[in-house]
């Protein structure tokens, strides 16, 4: 399982990967490991969720960055055009820019390879 990429040096890496300097712009998508009950700690199970990051529109300089979240579920699966050109997450997107934001994509449960 990947990490959640870091902000190192004024690039995206991931810290739990053979190579720690793959950069998580070069991957179509990503996973982390997430807990699969939030309520009930009890209950130790996971399970992977896959993700998506756009960094195109990233503003580092901002004294107040934003960062923008798409969650998916009543759609069709994501893919890596979340980001770019679907309407599953069209309005961040079309204020990406304007914002200087970096964009993630998180898929639900259950769709796609996020099970």
């Amino acid at each position: 399982a990947h990490s959640i990429p870091q902000w190192h040096q004024g690039r995206f890496v991931y810290g739990h990967t053979s190579d720690p300097k793959i950069l998580a712009d070069d991957r179509d998508e990503s996973f982390f490991i997430q807990k699969l009950d939030h309520f009930d700690r009890s209950v130790n199970g996971t399970f992977k969720q896959r993700y998506f990051v756009n960094a195109t529109q990233w503003t580092e300089s901002t004294e107040s960055p934003v960062v923008f979240l798409c969650v998916g579920g009543e759609g069709p699966p994501m893919d890596r055009t979340v980001l770019t050109s679907s309407v599953h997450c069209n309005d961040m997107v079309e204020l990406a820019p304007k914002h200087g934001a970096m964009m993630f994509a998180l898929e639900h449960r259950y769709y796609g390879p996020s099970n």
